[in-house]
């Protein structure tokens, strides 16, 4: 079973999709990207972000890149404290 969108994700994958694309900018952009990303209990790397944004999102790279473009200054650590273990893109098995 591969990641499924929720309602909630789909709406902030629109907000995103603003941002990259400019409909959506400075303060307004940064209030939107640190709720939906938190740092209260994990340090997001560049990696944990782009992987967030493709596999719940399912943003394109291009898109990726841009809304990665627009966090605030040092929101993004270089290291990560407690790791995001997220595979979106693997296969569950089941004993069904």
């Amino acid at each position: 079973m591969i990641y499924e969108p929720t309602e909630k994700d789909m709406e902030q994958a629109a907000l995103l999709s603003l941002i990259a694309d400019g409909g959506i900018k400075g303060e307004e952009a940064a209030t939107i990207l640190l709720d939906i990303f938190p740092n209260i209990d994990i340090s997001w790397t560049k990696e944990d972000i782009q992987d967030y944004l493709t596999g719940v999102y399912q943003l394109p790279p291009i898109q990726v890149d841009r809304v990665i473009d627009h966090f605030p200054e040092n929101y993004i650590s270089p290291t990560t404290f407690n790791p995001i273990m997220y595979n979106f893109h693997k296969k569950v098995e089941t004993n069904d």
